[in-house]
Order: structure tokens, then C-alpha cells, then sequence
């Protein structure tokens, strides 16, 4: 007999008109301009993970509040555990070029990680989760332990930090921008 013990829950919604995509897109943008990246990924991409804090930016505020509403639905329908609080560690402007991607990782410093997507071209890659029991020296990383997940303007995506996910490479000529999240809940 083979049993699941240790499923990988993944929160999936669409947020539609609640998220101004088109204000995002272009405080993406003025943020890449402005501001210069601490490039810390072998690919390249951009972001702005340590090069500005956007946390207090009303429009990624407006976010932050609609992302723990979602946080929220999720630890309660996978019986999380009990917290007082969910506070927002860091968030970061992703932007992807054609032939940008992210390499695999992890948000081993947090409990909980969103992305939330505000321009998604056909094309532009999708992100590709781990199965975590693959991520040994016996069992190497193929596409066999992936689940890839192809995401569209206002998705949204919300899974514990310590799920390996990389973003496939970008086909697209047009830019694909995402938010990405990471929260702790406080107990």
C-alpha cells in the first residue's frame, strides 16, 4: 500500500478587478528605472528585492491586505496552525525580459510566500513548483517531480516558503512583471 503523507498545498485564486494591474505595471517599471538591482541570481532577472523596500507603497499596501485575506482562507482550510498575526517580511517587483528566468529556490526565512501576478504575456514562463520529496541526492531534480502552472493577470499563488519553485524561461518580447511575497505568522 502507498500512502500521501505529505501533500504540497497550493493556494490558487484570481484576484480580477480587485488589484490595479495597469498602476503595478508601471511602478514596476518606474522602480526598475530608478533604482539599480543587486543582481543576486545567476539569470539576470530583475528585481527589486534589494535595492528598494515597496512594502509602504500604497498600491502594494492595498496588496499586502488583500494577499492576508487570502493567506487567511488558506491556513484555515489546510488547518494551519494558530497565529495572532501575518506581517509582511519582504516583497519585490519581478520583471522578466525574453530569456530571463529564475533559477530554482526556496523562501527558507519565511513561513508563508505569495506571487502575485500583474503582467503575464503568452509565453513569458510559467512557474514550476518541486516536488519536495525529489529534492535529494537519490532522487535528483527532473521534470517527472515538477508541477508546472501557467499563470494569467490577477492570478495569484500562495504555498509555504520552503517549496522549491524556479520560473521557465521567458519567450515572450513582451515584459512579464509579478510581485513576489513572503510573510511570517505570528503566534
Amino acid at each position: 500500500m502507498i500512502d500521501s503523507f505529505f501533500p504540497t498545498l497550493i493556494y490558487r485564486n484570481n484576484l480580477g478587478p480587485l488589484a490595479n494591474n495597469e498602476a503595478l505595471y508601471q511602478k514596476a517599471l518606474e522602480v526598475r528605472k530608478t533604482k539599480n538591482p543587486t543582481i543576486i541570481w545567476d539569470s539576470g532577472v530583475y528585481n527589486s528585492l534589494c535595492s528598494v523596500d515597496i512594502r509602504d507603497d500604497p498600491l502594494i499596501h492595498d496588496l499586502i491586505t488583500m494577499c492576508k485575506l487570502c493567506i487567511h482562507e488558506y491556513m484555515t482550510e489546510i488547518k494551519g496552525l494558530n497565529y495572532k498575526d501575518i506581517q509582511c517580511r519582504d516583497c519585490w517587483f519581478n520583471v522578466y525580459e525574453k530569456g530571463d528566468y529564475q533559477e530554482i529556490h526556496s523562501h527558507a526565512e519565511s513561513h508563508i510566500s505569495a506571487v502575485y501576478y500583474v503582467r503575464v504575456p503568452p509565453k513569458s514562463g510559467d512557474i514550476i513548483f518541486t516536488n519536495p520529496t525529489h529534492l535529494t541526492t537519490a532522487m535528483p531534480i527532473d521534470d517527472n517531480g515538477s508541477i508546472k502552472y501557467t499563470p494569467g493577470n490577477s492570478d495569484i499563488l500562495i504555498f509555504k516558503s520552503n517549496l522549491a519553485h524556479r520560473v521557465a524561461r521567458s519567450q515572450s518580447d513582451d515584459l512579464r512583471v509579478s510581485i513576489a511575497l513572503n510573510f511570517l505568522l505570528i503566534k
